[in-house]
């Protein structure tokens, strides 16, 4: 499909769903809500998401660049970075997205350049599984209050890809799986990759650290979350809040809209309603933390602005590998 053709279909999927989701909004009794919204609890929710998106972003991917060998990243650098490349997603018409320039900004300028790819690779994987087991654990707790078997079977859903990643280093240790590993060790092209895949497993430390700072991510994104709640009169929604945040991040991962802008809200807005909590609330809220990252990436715009251009030479040497804990 035509590259125009297929962001002119997403734009329609968008707007579509935007446009369904405030049809279906109650709006005489949203007004009110939102009349009687508090606003420093909105306002903690809002410095909560863009410290996450910008601060706890930033530790993660330094743990992740540490365990690939770069140690010269500081946090208020990558920081930076995260900001212009969130702001490169969500405006500029270019193919460029933020994971992208995340990579082109960490490029050494010698050693392997795909370890900088790599890198973006573990931090994304990480916070996707990790995402998976904050909801898992949101499920549980739901289960456990009311014994729904349909919730029951949810948190099992969620919790089964942080499990099996977990598992993933045992299996590939069987002898069923050394002819195979064998033969992509002999292809040339995946030499880059198999180099990778081992120095990430073999930094067990690491690998522990980032998945901590990962989860950490995900519960103060479920905290902010719940303080939104909170503010339209939906306390004590942190359970749902979790399951709910788990679908709204999954939707963004269907490629049929903008940004994930609209299938986002539906998911999020569906789930909190089928967990009990009002429809026109949800939505609300679903569109309160779209605006909340729209504005952060509009200060990734500001930095984008005033920025120089590349930092100075960041290069590997096998002696920093070696002092990879």
């Amino acid at each position: 499909m035509p590259k125009n053709l297929m962001r002119a279909l997403k734009i329609v999927v968008s707007a579509g769903l935007i446009a369904y989701l405030i049809y279906a909004v109650d709006w005489s009794s949203a007004v009110d809500k939102l009349r009687d919204a508090n606003l420093s609890l909105v306002i903690v929710a809002a410095v909560i998401f863009m410290v996450n998106t910008v601060a706890t972003s930033a530790w993660k991917w330094r743990i992740s660049l540490r365990i690939h060998g770069f140690f010269n990243w500081r946090l208020l650098e990558l920081g930076k970075i995260l900001l212009i490349g969130g702001f490169m997603s969500s405006f500029l018409p270019t193919a460029i997205g933020g994971d992208i320039y995340r990579v082109y900004r960490t490029l050494p300028y010698d050693g392997q350049k795909s370890r900088a790819v790599s890198a973006v690779l573990l931090d994304r994987v990480t916070g996707l599984l990790s995402m998976f087991f904050v909801g898992a654990l949101g499920a549980l707790a739901l289960y456990l209050q009311n014994q729904d078997p349909e919730i029951g079977f949810l948190a099992l859903a969620l919790a089964a890809p942080p499990l099996l990643a977990v598992a993933f280093p045992y299996l590939v240790g069987l002898k069923l799986f050394k002819p195979l590993l064998e033969k992509l060790a002999g292809i040339r092209k995946l030499e880059p990759l198999m180099t990778n895949a081992r120095l990430v497993f073999m930094n067990r430390k690491g690998l522990a650290r980032l998945s901590v700072v990962s989860v950490l991510f995900h519960i103060l994104a479920v905290i902010a979350i719940a303080f939104l709640f909170a503010a339209v009169h939906t306390p004590g929604a942190l359970a749902e809040s979790a399951v709910a945040d788990t679908m709204y991040s999954a939707a963004a991962l269907i490629p049929v809209s903008i940004n994930g802008l609209g299938i986002q809200e539906g998911s999020f807005a569906f789930t909190a309603q089928q967990l009990g909590i009002s429809f026109s609330h949800a939505v609300i809220v679903a569109l309160m933390i779209r605006i909340i990252a729209v504005l952060t990436s509009l200060c990734g715009g500001i930095v984008f602005f005033f920025d120089k251009g590349r930092t100075a030479d960041l290069t590997m040497s096998p002696e920093s590998i070696e002092q990879s804990d």
